[in-house]
């Protein structure tokens, strides 16, 4: 409930880094989306590993292609409008997805 009511985002990074999701949403420096991105790719990657012959496949290749395109498009529109180099690598939602 409290997360729901909050006013801004630091408040709501804040409510979740001091209850039980902290350990599932590490902020560090990202974005809110890219956090979210970034669980949902190891979600779906560990029903990849899970489940071998299943649609977690097909689901965890489309959830890529998305991603992919989502990237491309963000960095096509950042040399559009002429935005810098290190904005225009902040918008990319590139993630290891490895990492436990």
């Amino acid at each position: 409930k409290k997360l729901i009511e909050t006013n801004s985002i630091d408040e709501f990074k804040k409510i979740v880094n001091n209850s039980y999701y902290s350990s599932v949403f590490k902020f560090d420096n990202y974005s809110l989306e890219n956090v979210f991105y970034k669980f949902i790719l190891r979600l779906y990657y560990k029903f990849y590993l899970r489940y071998q012959n299943n649609v977690a496949n097909i689901v965890y290749y489309i959830y890529l292609k998305a991603h992919e395109v989502n990237n491309i498009t963000s960095l096509l529109e950042g040399v559009r409008y002429g935005l810098k180099y290190d904005k225009i690598i902040s918008l990319l939602n590139i993630q290891e997805v490895y990492e436990n």
